[in-house]
């Protein structure tokens, strides 16, 4: 199923007794078919259908999570919602989940706010206003990751963790990366030499962690892990709702914090993003710290590079008139952490401000 009738959509609101006015289709995530509806009383939901992530059509088995290989579903999503706000963190309200004539969808409040490239938009990319966020944004994590599970994997209905009985991060994560070496193989991203030269790498690598990757050096954490600038809303300068959760795992909390390096704190140029860690961290430590301490920051460049490669191999070959090159450019960006030890954040901001039209810089003066 690669589209959903607006006849659909109505048909379901108005049989659940939802009165509406005005019916929308939004972009999206890879993960959903995502509409917008105005209620007769000015109230706006959102209204969700599973779909297949266009880039793993020829890959993918179900509803399967492309960042984890779990199976995906609207009541885990619903479960998931709570679990956040009871970690005191903004997360939509959900009306219900519904049948209609082209499967089940889920019914949500529609978060207030806008996406982050909006709200930086109409504030003049203010480089005070993007720092206020990102403060605010240590504040929110601080307190989700206080929430803890009693082995690694998929976060399920009633906080059941699957696969069960995983204590050791690198043998939550090895297999996964294996999976995607392969199809990235298969999809021609990497020759054989390539794929052995990343295999060693990665099993090295994760074999250097094992001892820190144990859960009793890193439990295992509440982490929405896929944090980027359309996932979450903004308003009063501070998150106003977390809605594309539906790749929460239970994982070291590092497992989160390379999403924010890897397509948040990098919003804007090299000056801004060591401003935007800086903000971030002093308030995700309570002032204890600036930045994370030299272990913590390699393993979050390493989880940016199992990143790298997941997206990578989903958009090689991939053409739309915008990710055209991103498979190679992010591969090129992979294969230089492993020459150098360092990831080209800005690199990789750049392809993000080419689809998004931020500037590279952001405005030092506050606007009136």
């Amino acid at each position: 199923m690669q589209s959903i009738s607006e006849e659909t959509i109505r048909n379901a609101l108005t049989a659940n007794g939802f009165l509406i006015r005005h019916l929308k289709k939004l972009s999206g995530g890879s993960n959903h078919f995502v509409f917008a509806a105005k209620m007769l009383d000015d109230s706006e939901l959102i209204i969700k259908f599973p779909r297949i992530r266009e880039t793993e059509l020829t890959f993918s088995e179900g509803n399967k999570d492309t960042l984890f290989g779990g199976k995906l579903s609207l009541e885990r999503e619903a479960y998931l919602f709570d679990l956040i706000r009871n970690a005191s963190l903004p997360s939509p309200k959900v009306f219900g989940i519904y049948p209609t004539a082209q499967g089940n969808c889920i019914v949500v409040e529609r978060s207030p706010g806008c996406n982050l490239n909006d709200y930086m938009n109409n504030h003049s990319h203010s480089l005070d206003i993007f720092l206020d966020i990102m403060k605010n944004l240590g504040s929110d994590f601080r307190k989700l990751h206080k929430t803890r599970f009693t082995s690694f994997g998929n976060i399920m209905n009633n906080s059941e963790i699957e696969p069960s009985g995983i204590m050791n991060f690198a043998d939550r994560y090895l297999p996964i990366n294996d999976m995607l070496l392969k199809k990235c193989r298969t999809k021609g991203g990497i020759n054989d030499e390539e794929y052995t030269q990343l295999k060693l790498f990665f099993d090295s690598r994760f074999e250097s962690f094992r001892t820190r990757l144990d859960i009793k050096q890193s439990p295992a954490t509440l982490v929405i892990t896929d944090m980027h600038g359309d996932n979450f809303f903004v308003e009063n300068n501070k998150s106003s709702g977390y809605f594309d959760v539906e790749s929460s795992q239970a994982a070291p909390l590092e497992f989160e914090l390379y999403a924010l390096r890897f397509f948040v704190f990098n919003y804007y140029g090299i000056e801004e993003f060591k401003l935007a860690e800086r903000a971030f961290w002093k308030s995700y430590t309570k002032g204890k710290s600036e930045y994370p301490d030299t272990e913590t920051n390699d393993l979050i460049d390493f989880f940016s590079a199992c990143r790298l490669l997941e997206i990578f191999q989903s958009y090689w070959g991939y053409v739309d008139g915008i990710r055209d090159s991103w498979g190679l450019r992010i591969k090129n960006i992979l294969f230089d952490y492993i020459n150098t030890g360092c990831i080209d954040y800005n690199s990789l901001g750049a392809i993000w401000r080419e689809r998004d039209k931020q500037p590279l810089h952001a405005n030092k003066t506050t606007p009136i």
